[in-house]
């Protein structure tokens, strides 16, 4: 049966269930199914290896009665599949998600199916000039390059063995054993490990307890973890450290002069062009969690004031979407499966119903991608790159990329297009908090 060929849709009516479910029931004459049924066994005959036959020389009559009902099934299943677009172009139907096929019925001569599908729901968008919003907004200040040449020192800084008592901003290396009841416990014991006093990396008793040891001394020190331990065998509980000091060492921090330059790839360059380069990346970094914070404002907000039912058939695909991922990035199986506490139904529910608005935005506002747009989000990220035009050629000629890209610049349209539209105010923070923005 080509794909081309006219079909005769005897019937199709639809009817409603609850929320968004639908149900497709379509009639045909069932000799359009004996035509595949045919052509099925015509095929199979020719394939088929039965004990006492030769290939190709199976009568009709042990044909049907080793595979009539499989043909006759799968027959109808592809009869459906070739008349279900029909059937919902005809009653101009586009459904949400993979529709399922309920049932498959002979009825004299008729061939009768029923497809459950969901609609997608019909979404009015609550007006963007009623939206609350505050845009975040940050600057890279003096102190903020000043904390990445420090940083920049302290990875150039060079360590010489002290005999004196150990103090904070010192390296000393140890061995340890920790003991819970008098038990040592998993992940409490190790040997010459250096450790770094002042830089909130340990527990806040241990570090106390290594402030003025000395080389060659051994002491007990008393630890309680905190509640927030990562560890929950460990959250909470009294525990004693026996430490020995091996060695104490001082830091000595390099110059800000030609030779650290040099050491960092700044050959022949000045002080200010290193802050300068630092302001341009640190710029770069800000504009990106920038975005990130007042998309989700955004977001949020659409997702807070527009409430329609969900299509569960969209849930479950990207339920689905969201473990394959899950699996492959913690190297489980597809068959495996997941732990307890890994749910997705929420985040599903989200995205969906995000993804739904978004498009409903774009439609509403006949929002499209031009061509200009697409160059200058091309021309800002391969800009980083030695070797731009390779790049870009690479973007061009990958569909993947280009499709990502141009639901990225559709994104960032409605972003502000949102911000344009809704009662803006705006909310300054600092460099830092933004980079280390939390929520609420």
């Amino acid at each position: 049966m080509t794909k081309d060929k006219k079909f005769d849709l005897k019937k199709v009516t639809v009817k409603k269930g609850k929320a968004l479910e639908r149900t497709l029931s379509v009639s045909l004459g069932y000799d359009l199914v004996n035509q595949i049924i045919e052509r099925r066994m015509a095929k199979l005959s020719k394939t088929v290896k039965l004990k006492g036959f030769r290939p190709g020389k199976v009568p009709r009559r042990v044909l049907d009665q080793y595979y009539a009902d499989q043909v006759k099934f799968e027959s109808e299943e592809e009869l459906v599949r070739e008349t279900i677009g029909l059937a919902f172009k005809e009653q101009d139907i586009n459904p949400a998600g993979m529709p399922t096929i309920a049932s498959m019925n002979k009825n004299n001569d008729t061939f009768e199916y029923t497809i459950s599908y969901e609609d997608y729901p019909v979404i009015k968008l609550k007006g963007m000039n009623r939206l609350k919003l505050a845009r975040v907004n940050a600057a890279v200040e003096d102190e903020n390059i000043q904390e990445m040449l420090n940083r920049l020192q302290e990875q150039k800084a060079t360590w010489t063995k002290v005999d004196r008592e150990a103090q904070l901003e010192d390296k000393i290396n140890v061995n340890f054993e920790g003991r819970i009841d008098n038990e040592v416990f998993e992940g409490g014991k190790a040997e010459k490990v250096d450790m770094l006093l002042g830089k909130k990396q340990l527990i806040e008793d241990f570090e106390k307890g290594l402030i003025g040891i000395k080389s060659g001394e051994s002491k007990t020190i008393a630890v309680k973890f905190p509640e927030d331990y990562p560890a929950d065998q460990l959250k909470g509980k009294n525990a004693e450290f026996s430490v020995t000091c091996h060695y104490v060492e001082e830091k000595s921090l390099p110059n800000l002069d030609a030779e650290f330059l040099e050491s960092i790839g700044f050959k022949d360059k000045t002080m200010d062009d290193l802050k300068n380069e630092i302001r341009d990346n640190l710029e770069k970094e800000l504009k990106v969690n920038l975005s990130q914070i007042n998309k989700k404002r955004v977001f949020d907000i659409l997702l807070e004031k527009n409430k329609f039912d969900t299509p569960q058939t969209l849930v479950h695909e990207e339920i689905q979407a969201l473990e394959k991922d899950f699996k492959s990035r913690q190297g489980l199986k597809e068959e495996d499966s997941l732990p307890e506490d890994v749910k997705f139904d929420e985040v599903a529910k989200e995205r969906v119903d995000l993804s739904l608005i978004l498009q409903q935005i774009v439609k509403d506002k006949d929002m499209k991608v031009e061509e200009s747009d697409i160059e200058a989000k091309l021309e800002e990220i391969v800009s980083v790159y030695p070797n731009s035009d390779d790049m870009k050629r690479n973007y061009r000629n990958n569909h993947q990329l280009m499709g990502q890209l141009e639901s990225q610049i559709l994104e960032e349209n409605i972003i502000d297009y949102v911000f344009s539209e809704a009662k803006t105010s705006e909310e300054k923070l600092s460099f830092d908090k933004v980079m280390n923005y939390k929520e609420g």
